[in-house]
Protein backbone atom coordinates (compact mmCIF):
# COMPACT_ATOMS: atom_id res chain seq x y z
CA UNK A 1 0.00 0.00 0.00
CA UNK A 2 2.70 2.37 0.64
CA UNK A 3 4.56 1.98 -2.91
CA UNK A 4 1.65 3.48 -5.29
CA UNK A 5 1.85 6.86 -2.40
CA UNK A 6 5.41 7.16 -2.83
CA UNK A 7 5.38 6.53 -6.27
CA UNK A 8 2.40 9.15 -7.01
CA UNK A 9 4.10 11.37 -4.46
CA UNK A 10 7.23 11.39 -7.03
CA UNK A 11 5.71 11.46 -9.98
CA UNK A 12 4.05 14.90 -8.32
CA UNK A 13 7.49 16.37 -7.36
CA UNK A 14 9.23 15.73 -10.92
CA UNK A 15 6.11 17.39 -12.38
CA UNK A 16 6.92 20.30 -10.09
CA UNK A 17 10.35 20.47 -11.15
CA UNK A 18 9.59 20.32 -14.70
CA UNK A 19 6.94 23.38 -14.27
CA UNK A 20 9.61 25.38 -12.31
CA UNK A 21 12.22 24.85 -14.55
CA UNK A 22 9.94 25.85 -17.25
CA UNK A 23 8.95 29.06 -15.40
CA UNK A 24 12.72 29.50 -15.10
CA UNK A 25 13.44 28.96 -18.79
CA UNK A 26 10.33 31.75 -19.51
CA UNK A 27 12.28 34.13 -17.20
CA UNK A 28 15.66 33.79 -18.32
CA UNK A 29 13.97 34.70 -22.11
CA UNK A 30 12.79 37.95 -20.68
CA UNK A 31 15.93 39.23 -18.83
CA UNK A 32 17.37 38.79 -22.32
Amino acid sequence: MLFPYCLADFYKQLKFLNEYQDKNKDRVVEFK
